[in-house]
């Protein structure tokens, strides 16, 4: 996570005070926007790491209408881009710390149902990863798969039936096959060989 978050950096870091404001390609969100976003999730989930009644308390208060993430995890304002950057980093080694303070396995409390800490971690990379894209294209810079993102698959397959769950379905029986092409040009595998249902693509 910590890697993901220098690999973003990088791209924003040189930026002009006008590119903070580029549309990125997730309509009605600039660069600035994509950021602070990513900002509110990680002080969401230092609280809910650190004072998980906090948390819960701020989580209750969204849902009861008092404040969207703006409210009550902070928003851009006025800031600039060069604020919008350090809040960002400071924001971020708080969270990490948070996370390193908890076994791998802990539970934590989140928006939908608890996490552990590995899993939680992962969720803030596979965040940090996809928004990253967005800023990335925006300027045409380097976003190169990395071997970080065998952890963003498996958090996807690893919750397969959670999704269906969540969604008032039942899971179809049978197991699926997934084999992804790393970046390194391993071939990444969960499910068993024979499995009916098969799911083949890239790190892209």
């Amino acid at each position: 996570l910590a890697a993901e978050h220098a690999a973003l950096d990088a791209v924003v870091a040189g930026l002009a005070e006008d590119q903070w404001t580029a549309e990125t390609p997730a309509i009605g969100w600039d660069v600035k926007d994509t950021i602070v976003h990513l900002i509110q999730a990680d002080v969401a989930a230092r609280l809910a790491a650190t004072v998980p009644e906090q948390f819960e308390a701020a989580k209750t208060a969204m849902m009861n209408g008092g404040g969207g993430l703006e409210s009550v995890f902070g928003s851009k304002g006025n800031k600039s881009g060069a604020d919008v950057l350090e809040w960002w980093r400071i924001e971020r080694a708080i969270m990490l710390d948070a996370f390193r303070a908890h076994g791998p396995r802990d539970r934590i409390p989140w928006f939908g149902p608890e996490m552990s800490t590995l899993s939680f971690a992962t969720a803030r990379l596979m965040e940090t990863w996809s928004h990253g894209r967005d800023v990335a294209d925006s300027f045409g810079a380097p976003w190169p798969g990395t071997e970080r993102l065998r952890h963003v698959a498996h958090i996807g397959v690893s919750t397969r039936g959670w999704s269906y769950f969540n969604r008032g379905l039942e899971m179809p029986a049978g197991d699926v096959r997934v084999e992804l092409m790393a970046p390194s040009g391993e071939v990444w595998v969960w499910g068993p060989e024979d499995a009916a249902n098969r799911l083949v693509g890239s790190d892209r």
